[in-house]
């Protein structure tokens, strides 16, 4: 009688146990960094108005977005796609420890724990009604990286994996450069024949420039009006300036030495960027003595190219600068960043393929902890302040909530009936006394000012937000009005006169309309 096959048992068994030791670390540390997110509604701006749809998609380069709307959630629902994403980074975590071929224990637990704690996942989390989308867009890229590095002609199926991904999350394609670069390094670290060392390096090149200039015909093919798109400067994708080009280079260095070293972002505090000045200091001195240890000096092609390569990395990590010069930045276009974390890793395990003994072993385990405590409190940070911004955006959403509901009964104490047309008018912007301001707290609002995503009280004030606001979340029946009826109110000599909420008298009924006014302006 045969074997029973047990289809699980036995791929089970396939998986190596760096790789279980990965995954399994990657989705606890995803759920317990970002538990909070998950478990409660956390609403920004364009969660608000985009709560049942994918936002902008074709016409700014995302296409791929309206292809996988329908395949994934439909909904903003937070416990469903903050689980698929978390899912889906786990497994770009796997891959990143098969591309740059880390073997370790350690790397396989502190790699997905600085990947699931960097702030840029908790970003893209506030953006939930496309996180998922998103995360699926970085496994198409590194896939298509590890498909281009491991197998001869993975070139072709990479080549179309990173088409898909950057027309779901453009910024992405810098983990890809920053990866090619990492591996042509260990190329030329591991002392690889020139001939062999050549053809990866033609290989992620002709990826890397077939992809995106594939990518920039196909999404002018989908929607020829994107030459025209201002937001997040797709309509200027592509387009280099030549004269400008010095330029822009000179940025992506100095963005990256400003957010490890120079002029730390907003959130990133006085302990943790000590420690990211550290990593920074450690991988100087691992490159130096890995460049000693294995005498490449003598190996002159592959020193060079080690010197080239470790000169291009803040380049290729920080290329979204010239991909897009004119665009705004935010923390989700600077996810690739944690690649420098990761390369400490990286090193660290290189420097132990040299045979050591005495007072250069001891010198090896103790660089080996430091860089292990270094990534590891750095994942600490990172989990504290992704708390810190989800429990702020719960304060404004319970603050917002007591506001509307007081303005609502301010407008059913004068008259208003479900279904009744109504306006909300006035600003909702720093400065505005619709309530305390952070301070009177303790919560400082500037702390967020970088950390792209984390929506304060005005986040969810603001005109083009109110409406859909109170549809979503109160169940109100808002009459969708056009902007000559509001322009009307507005403008009518009633509604000057009108005192600002909470006093009496601002409420009043124009032109058929109840209108509550809570500030002067619009």
């Amino acid at each position: 009688m045969g074997r029973e096959f047990d289809c699980l048992k036995e791929l089970y068994k396939k998986i190596p146990r760096q790789q279980a030791i990965c995954f399994i670390t990657a989705i606890a540390s995803g759920f317990f960094t970002h538990l909070y997110m998950l478990t409660h509604k956390l609403p920004n701006w364009d969660d608000v108005n985009c709560f049942a749809d994918a936002g902008a998609t074709r016409n700014v380069g995302r296409w791929m977005l309206d292809v996988l709307k329908d395949t994934l959630s439909k909904y903003s629902n937070p416990w469903l796609n903050g689980s698929v994403a978390i899912l889906f980074l786990a497994l770009c975590c796997c891959l990143i420890l098969c591309i740059l071929e880390l073997k370790s224990t350690t790397s396989a637990v502190l790699v997905p724990l600085v990947v699931m704690t960097f702030p840029s996942v908790a970003s893209t989390m506030t953006f939930m009604f496309t996180v998922d989308m998103y995360l699926f867009g970085l496994l198409l890229i590194l896939l298509g990286v590890y498909l281009t590095r491991r197998y001869r002609y993975g070139f072709g199926a990479g080549i179309v994996l990173c088409i898909l991904g950057l027309g779901t999350y453009q910024a992405y394609i810098c983990f890809a450069i920053g990866l090619f670069i990492f591996c042509i390094f260990l190329d030329a670290l591991q002392g690889r024949q020139i001939k062999n060392l050549l053809l990866n390096m033609g290989k992620a090149v002709a990826v890397l420039g077939v992809s995106v200039f594939s990518y920039i015909m196909l999404s002018r093919l989908i929607f020829p009006d994107i030459v025209n798109t201002e937001y997040a400067g797709a309509g200027a994708m592509g387009k280099i300036v030549l004269s400008e080009l010095p330029r822009e280079i000179a940025r992506c260095y100095k963005r990256l030495l400003e957010y490890f070293i120079l002029k730390p972002f907003s959130f990133v505090s006085a302990p943790a960027h000590i420690v990211n000045i550290l990593v920074c200091l450690l991988l100087a001195g691992l490159f130096v003595w890995l460049m000693a240890a294995k005498k490449m000096y003598r190996k002159k092609f592959h020193f060079t190219i080690c010197i080239l390569t470790m000169a291009a990395a803040p380049l290729g990590i920080a290329f979204v600068y010239v991909m897009s010069p004119q665009a705004s930045f935010s923390m989700l276009m600077f996810f690739q960043y944690v690649l420098v974390y990761v390369f400490l890793m990286v090193l660290v395990e290189n420097l132990w393929k040299e045979r050591a003994e005495g007072k250069f072993l001891s010198v090896k385990k103790a660089v080996s902890i430091l860089a292990s405590c270094l990534l590891l409190l750095t994942g600490c940070f990172h989990y504290v302040v992704t708390g810190e911004a989800y429990f702020r955006m719960d304060m404004a959403k319970e603050r917002v909530d007591a506001y509307y509901n007081r303005i609502l009964a301010r407008l059913e104490a004068e008259g208003y009936e479900h279904g009744d047309a109504f306006l909300i008018l006035g600003h909702s912007q720093d400065g505005d006394e619709l309530l305390l301001p952070p301070e009177h707290y303790m919560m400082e609002d500037e702390k967020y000012a970088d950390f792209s995503g984390i929506s304060p009280e005005y986040g969810i004030l603001t005109s083009g937000v109110r409406e859909n606001y109170m549809r979503i979340y109160f169940g109100m029946e808002v009459p969708r009005l056009d902007e000559k009826e509001k322009n009307a109110a507005l403008e009518s000599g009633q509604f000057e006169k009108m005192p600002v909420y909470p006093k009496e008298g601002c409420v009043e009924k124009i032109n058929g309309i109840w209108v509550i006014k809570i500030s002067e302006g619009q």
